[in-house]
């Protein structure tokens, strides 16, 4: 292992922080995923209701059955860009 360390001399992620990382999700990756799901869905749940109290049925979006990412259909008339520079005003990121 000293050998494999002392050979990392560029700026990417350094031997014995990847030695850690693979050694404790070689343990607790399930553990991880499973934690990284719940945390997923309640921010997504948090987002859903966020989006029906403050748009109601002005916008068109369904919960989504797996991956990450919510997507919001805006009704005719609204820039998308727009409502990401008045979120970013109001301290608010999409």
């Amino acid at each position: 292992m000293s050998r494999l360390i002392s050979r990392k001399t560029d700026a990417g992620t350094g031997v014995m922080d990847q030695m850690i990382v693979g050694d404790y999700f070689s343990k607790h990756y399930d553990e991880h995923i499973q934690d990284m799901r719940g945390a997923l869905k309640r921010k997504c749940n948090v987002l859903s209701a966020a989006l029906r109290e403050h748009f109601g049925p002005l916008v068109d979006f369904e919960e989504p059955r797996g991956g990450m990412y919510l997507w919001v259909k805006l009704p005719p008339g609204i820039d998308s860009r727009d409502l990401v520079q008045t979120a970013l005003e109001e301290g608010d990121r999409l």
